[in-house]
């Protein structure tokens, strides 16, 4: 049962016995602090609520200058509410998550523990973070990733006022080192076709999912994500697919309007195959099918199949890759792949394959 606010104890809600929530607005047009504590009555929480608004209660130009003094635990608190708010991906916000505990309730306390206030951090605590990270954490690989959700971190909570802009900064200092091209994993026709014949006969929805990431070059999230809803039918063929924004990397819808006879098939197959269900490749329990249980058993199934442990992405790779090779029109690949950037079509999916060294050397031949 919730319980609404009582008007003598404005800005305190009971959640249960014993856990009150306050909640407050800074003053000079500063956030709304909303947090859970313990109390035995409604007069001792709106007591501690008073006492947290005497605690930081700060001037105008003091919040111009990012100087709110906050714990790290409640700022947090606000960190989240920001996050949620922006309506990301789960994924970025568990990132962004990530990062934020690793920096200020793993990092600080064992290598600065004397740091309690963010605008304290300075150029040399960054830089012992990312040898921390790289040394500490072994992660040698992940300081490229790690860089650039810390400093996505710090921009937001300057943007929340909680964080003088200068300390911002000292993370454009940073650059993030050369990422190096992963090696290219070449997917032949017969490979895929083996692929597929050995998924349908033991997991007849994983093959949908397959043959989707094959044909189109979607991401695994896309392909999943895919409802009933979204597949439009003129009669009994399927002429659309739609991918709604907040399932799309970029947050842009996107529709597929071509489709052929034989994608057309495994639509309708699977657009009929169990009603009720909202999803498209549904699980055996009508539920929509995990990204991870997805990846391990591709990974499984080819190793064993094909002798290649082949991931969702590689089929998005393998696609441009091989139309790129037959010169097909950069702008009618991006309309089927759903890429909105040349650029990064051009520098992260154009790959050396055997046959395209094969066809540079028949073309020097004298």
């Amino acid at each position: 049962m919730r319980y609404k606010s009582s008007k003598k104890f404005l800005g305190v809600r009971k959640i249960k016995d014993g856990v009150f929530e306050i909640n407050f607005q800074l003053p000079n047009k500063g956030p709304r602090i909303f947090k859970r504590i313990k109390a035995a009555s409604m007069y001792e929480a709106y007591q501690e609520k008073s006492r947290l608004i005497q605690q930081t209660v700060i001037s105008k130009d003091e919040i111009r200058a990012g100087k709110r003094n906050i714990a790290f635990d409640a700022l947090k608190e606000q960190f989240i509410r920001d996050l949620k708010g922006d309506n990301l991906r789960k994924k970025t916000i568990s990132r962004a998550l990530n990062t934020y505990n690793t920096f200020f309730f793993v990092f600080l306390p064992d290598k600065y523990p004397e740091i309690q206030n963010v605008n304290v951090i300075t150029t040399d605590v960054f830089n012992e973070y990312k040898n921390f990270v790289v040394n500490d954490q072994g992660r040698k690989k992940g300081w490229r990733s790690e860089l650039g959700t810390l400093k996505g971190v710090f921009s937001r909570l300057v943007r929340l006022g909680y964080c003088k802009k200068e300390v911002s900064e000292y993370l454009s200092e940073f650059k993030k080192p050369f990422q190096m091209q992963k090696k290219y994993k070449e997917l032949t026709k017969t490979d895929k076709q083996k692929l597929l014949a050995a998924i349908k006969q033991h997991r007849l929805e994983y093959y949908g999912v397959t043959y989707m990431l094959i044909r189109l070059g979607w991401r695994i999230e896309e392909v999943l994500s895919v409802k009933k809803e979204n597949v439009k039918f003129r009669g009994l063929n399927p002429v659309l697919i739609r991918l709604d924004p907040e399932v799309r990397k970029n947050k842009k819808e996107f529709v597929l309007e071509t489709i052929d006879d034989d994608l057309a098939s495994v639509i309708k197959q699977f657009s009929f195959r169990q009603k009720g269900y909202i999803w498209l490749f549904p699980n055996s329990l009508g539920n929509k099918i995990s990204s991870n249980h997805f990846r391990e058993y591709l990974a499984s199934v080819s190793q064993r199949t094909i002798k290649k442990r082949v991931t969702p992405h590689d089929f998005r790779h393998s696609l441009i890759t091989e139309a790129g090779l037959k010169n097909m029109p950069i702008r009618d690949v991006m309309a089927i792949t759903g890429h909105t950037d040349i650029n990064v079509l051009i520098k992260y999916y154009s790959h050396s394959t055997e046959e395209g060294r094969t066809k540079v050397l028949k073309m020097s031949s004298v």
